[in-house]
């Protein structure tokens, strides 16, 4: 066997675990991202290779690739006993056990200290079963040797001057930082590099952060790619991804992450330029490449300037909500990110953005300006896609734009998100906290809002403004009207916790809100099939103002059903006094309709209700068609310690009705509750078609002064009129309308009741109504198969009359 030249080298050289076979000839390899791999089952020295078989690679023509390998299905490895330059040491000895040549022989490795993927590896035959053989092998090997033995010292110092770029366990050299990789002289046959930590002081531990993997890439495919400068950088070689040699264009590294910590790029040290600058790189990494995402740091970091984001396709994803955090330093307007062209598919995720909570010029802008600026305008269904989760929004108080430039007409408080021409967008467990506005939701469409918890707000907590099948779903949204100031822009609009204003399909379902002030808790405007439904309403008075719970105004096809109103106690009752819902409409022919339905309303002691339900107008006689108030309680919980007095449970007032409903309600008057009125109408004008029925009025222990108020009830009745049938019959499948004269019947009222002496012979009164005045046309049906005739006979009418007055 060969001599070792030193102890040490003794302790580092033995014999490797026997391989099964050897190879012969160069085995065919594939490239995979500029690195060379052997793959597949093959046939090694005569024999098939099996899944695990060990196998003695050793006549590679890129030599750098022999050694010990695990045969596999896959990529071939290099085994674990022989995969760094200790265990492949010159004078280390591998036996192979099977094969048509190398059966029984022994082979060793002769490069002293190889840096793997970096240098060639050799192997020599050492010995076999055959002892004249190995005698000779042995003089040979004793021979180079001794004449190797000077350079021994030198090589071994080489040898550990070689692990400060040791290789790790997946053949990658590490390097301490950036900096250390950019001042190392790395083999042309390297290709992937990894860094231990971005620019480390080994004193200060927050700085030991940021390692990240590098690969070879010329620069002229750098600048193709619009790779940040922070991105990459250059060793002192000038190796090309070929190998070979380029003055201008080799030794370049680029950053290869899938996710990309901001750490990796400098950011998360306490320097708001540092912390500006890598995120900047990092959205020109991914934006628009579907290639990876952004990681923020476990830490604080701050941006000066607003980070534009062009095409999406990523995410944005901290360590959570209370341990990454974004703190905006920029003013006047400016927001902290912001959408500027075809935006789709993008993420944020689990982090807090902090805003300085000044106002005016001195605030922060928008949080999250997600914007409509592609050119197209209204309509153009982008930003896309957009899904914004367990993110907390605080203190951005300042002004911003309200929209796109296309349209923005002015500028509002600046929002925690502003959301303009959104298609498909998600925001989910969002905190807004301290914001001029909550969120902004502007010409979107099909976007959802769930479970959002929004408090300390200036102006609005959600505004809805022209958006198309807007979903708010769960959460709470309280104290979202600090200042109590109307918008201006996008319209005059007032504040509200909730505001929707020409909204579309919007629906509003099982939000608890609270604490308004003198403003609305849900205001709706000019809306069309906005439903409001399953939510929780705490009217609860800090100001002497007055106070609303929802109102509803112009606005057709809305549904306000099964909501809790809670009307919690007020110190203000002298001279204020809180309202649950008001219906109201300005115009004379433009009718609003829509439906309240199974509401409860619950009053708590010594407040004063002005009303539950209010219906109505400033002025004039303006129309409500179609509109149903029916099965809503009012009561019915413990009776208060002290005196509550309703003015009116329902009021209508100004208003001109057709074809509404109020009927089925209840007013509980329990102890120490006194109603003035159940139901007051005053100004109304009787439309027709118009029905109130039903509704109970239940005393234990209180007082209803008035259950009805305004409005009377008469029914006009014809006295035994004789109907003579003026045809002779009447044939199947058609109708006979007979007009019987009903003085004082009027165009509108209902008609209840309709009898005939005459045997109608199998004929049905299909419909009975007042079509002109003082006159009930009846439609007498034969559907029997056959002509008959009804004959003559008595006929009695009963028409119900509502006579409004107050």
């Amino acid at each position: 066997m060969a001599r070792p030249a030193t102890a040490a080298v003794r302790l580092l050289t033995g014999e490797r675990e026997p391989v099964r076979l050897a190879t012969t000839g160069n085995l065919e390899t594939i490239i995979v991202d500029g690195i060379a791999w052997i793959e597949g089952l093959k046939s090694v020295d005569g024999v098939q290779t099996a899944v695990g078989d060990r196998v003695l690679v050793k006549d590679q023509d890129d030599a750098r690739l022999n050694g010990i390998y695990t045969a596999s299905e896959g990529f071939w490895y290099r085994a674990a006993d022989a995969r760094t330059s200790r265990t492949m040491q010159k004078g280390t000895t591998v036996h192979v056990q099977e094969g048509a040549v190398s059966a029984g022989f022994v082979y060793a490795f002769q490069a002293l200290a190889p840096a793997v993927g970096r240098d060639e590896i050799t192997l020599a035959f050492f010995s076999s079963d055959d002892l004249v053989g190995d005698a000779t092998a042995a003089v040979r090997d004793e021979l180079a040797a001794i004449i190797a033995e000077a350079g021994h010292a030198r090589d071994l110092a080489q040898q550990y001057a070689a692990d400060a770029a040791m290789v790790s366990g997946v053949n990658v050299p590490i390097y301490v930082s950036v900096a250390a990789a950019a001042g190392a002289t790395i083999a042309a046959g390297v290709k992937a590099i990894r860094t231990q930590f971005y620019a480390p002081v080994f004193t200060t531990p927050a700085t030991l952060v940021g390692g990240a993997n590098y690969a070879r890439m010329a620069l002229s495919a750098i600048t193709a790619g619009n790779y940040p400068a922070l991105s990459w950088f250059r060793s002192t070689d000038r190796f090309m991804p070929d190998g070979t040699v380029n003055s201008v264009d080799g030794g370049y590294w680029v950053l290869r992450e899938g996710v990309i910590d901001l750490r990796m790029l400098g950011a998360g040290l306490g320097n708001a330029n540092a912390d500006t600058a890598a995120m900047i790189a990092a959205v020109q990494i991914v934006d628009g490449k579907n290639c990876g995402n952004i990681r923020l740091p476990p830490s604080a970091i701050t941006i000066n300037q607003t980070i534009d984001i062009t095409l999406g396709l990523f995410d944005i994803e901290g360590f959570g909500r209370s341990i990454s955090t974004v703190a905006s330093a920029m003013v006047n307007g400016a927001p902290l990110f912001r959408l500027v062209g075809h935006a789709l598919r993008l993420g944020f995720h689990d982090f807090k953005v902090l805003g300085n909570q000044l106002t005016g010029a001195a605030g922060n802008g928008h949080a999250f300006a997600l914007w409509d600026t592609d050119g197209i305008g209204v309509g153009s269904a982008l930003p896309q896609s957009v899904i914004m989760e367990r993110v907390v929004i605080d203190g951005f108080r300042g002004t911003g734009p309200e929209g796109g430039p296309l349209d923005s007409i002015g500028s509002i408080p600046a929002c925690g998100v502003n959301n303009k021409g959104g298609l498909g967008c998600i925001f989910r467990d969002i905190e807004i906290l301290r914001c001029g506005g909550g969120i902004y939701m502007g010409n979107t469409q099909n976007c959802l809002i769930d479970n959002p918890l929004f408090s300390q707000i200036d102006r609005f907590g959600i505004l809805d403004y022209r958006s198309a099948s807007l979903r708010v779903i769960n959460g709470d949204v309280q104290d979202c009207c600090g200042d109590g100031t109307d918008l201006t822009v996008p319209a005059a609009i007032p504040t509200g916790n909730i505001v929707s204003y020409f909204g579309n399909g919007t629906i509003i379902e099982g939000v608890k809100t609270k604490g308004a002030g003198g403003n609305c808790q849900i205001y709706v405007r000019d809306g069309a099939g906005v439903k409001i439904r399953k939510c929780w309403l705490q009217v609860y008075m800090l100001a002497d103002v007055a106070h609303n719970g929802i109102i509803i105004h112009r606005t057709t096809g809305f549904a306000v059903n099964d909501n809790m109103f809670d009307m919690s106690q007020s110190p203000y009752v002298a001279t204020q006094k809180n309202q649950g819902i008001q219906i109201t409409n300005d115009q004379a022919n433009d009718p609003v309709s829509g439906s309240v339905s199974g509401n409860q309303f619950r009053f708590s002691p010594g407040m004063g209700i002005s009303s539950f339900i209010r219906i109505g107008a400033p002025s004039g006689n303006r129309l409500f068609g179609g509109l149903v108030v029916e099965n809503n309680v009012f009561g019915g919980f413990l009776a208060p310690s002290s005196g509550c007095t309703v003015d009116d449970g329902i009021l209508v007032q100004n208003a001109k009705l057709a074809g509404c409903r109020i009927v089925n309600n209840v007013f509980d008057a329990t102890t120490g509750v006194t109603f003035t009125n159940g139901i007051r109408f005053t100004n109304v004008t009787d439309g027709g078609k118009n029905w109130l029925g039903g509704n109970a009025m239940n005393v234990s222990g209180g007082a209803i002064t008035a259950a009805f108020s305004g409005i009377t009830e008469s029914e006009l009745r014809t006295v035994g009129q004789t109907f003579v049938n003026p045809t002779p019959s009447i044939p199947t499948g058609t109708t006979l309308t007979v007009q019987v004269a009903v003085p004082g019947a009027a165009r509108g009222d209902l008609v209840i009741g309709v009898g005939f002496t005459a045997d109608l012979l199998g004929c049905t009164i299909r419909d009975a109504r007042v079509i002109t005045a003082d006159n009930v046309d009846i439609i007498i049906a034969n559907d029997t198969g056959a002509t008959k005739d009804p004959g003559s006979g008595v006929m009695t009418i009963v028409v119900r009359k509502w006579q409004f007055g107050g």
